[in-house]
């Protein structure tokens, strides 16, 4: 995909999934679920459109109607996953003043949201790292989307000085930022590869704290170093 098709991908699934008529807005959510179940166990490449048109009860004309290609489709998906997970949080009560303990409970709210929905959380790590390669339908959408959480993560970092989090002097806020969205990105890879060794949610939440707002708490022992 281009980069212009790219952006009006994400410009329909960020900002007009509630548009239209109700028929056609239960319809495209009913495709876009679909197609995450899909991606997510029989992978991208491993899923044909008919399949899911199959899936959802509609004709392959009618999927077409929404969504012209399989690479825009899972764009609106991954878009739709960011959207959800935008959603948890904003119901988890956090004010709009953002301090290091409600960003630790921000994270700690949307790491457990993708912990439960470990199929479509698994699609997402599977992307990520596929996406590297040069060509990859899902990659100029994940560059967007590193970026807008680059912008934050290092905005806040800059937010919170030089003074704060126990590792602050060693690291630059732009630093800072790659290194959460990675540890974030690893931990939900190892975490499918060894379900229940670690807590992620609550892992997150004290590496945040950490790095944008200062010493974390001391944790409870996991059941294994009990």
């Amino acid at each position: 995909m281009e980069q212009t098709d790219v952006d009006s991908v994400i410009e329909r699934v960020l900002g007009e999934l509630g548009s239209g008529s109700i028929r056609g807005q239960k319809t495209k959510l009913a495709i876009i679920e679909h197609a995450a179940g899909a991606f997510a166990t029989g992978g991208f490449q491993g899923t044909s459109m008919r399949s899911i048109a199959r899936s959802v009860g509609i004709d392959h004309s009618t999927l077409l109607h929404h969504f012209k290609s399989k690479d825009e489709l899972l764009v609106a998906v991954l878009g739709w996953r960011d959207v959800s997970g935008g959603r948890q949080v904003a119901g988890s009560g956090i004010g709009p003043e953002i301090t290091a303990d409600t960003l630790a409970e921000g994270v700690r709210t949307l790491a457990t949201a993708n912990a439960e929905d470990a199929d479509l959380t698994r699609l997402f790590s599977i992307m990520v790292a596929e996406a590297g390669q040069e060509g990859h339908p899902a990659r100029q959408y994940l560059q967007w989307r590193q970026k807008l959480a680059m912008d934050f993560w290092q905005g806040f970092a800059q937010e919170a000085g030089s003074g704060s989090g126990d590792v602050a002097p060693t690291f630059t806020a732009h630093e800072k930022a790659a290194l959460f969205i990675s540890v974030w990105d690893g931990l939900q890879t190892y975490d499918a590869l060894n379900p229940g060794d670690v807590d992620p949610p609550e892992l997150l939440a004290r590496i945040a704290q950490v790095l944008f707002g200062g010493p974390a708490s001391d944790p409870a022992p996991s059941d294994h170093e009990r």
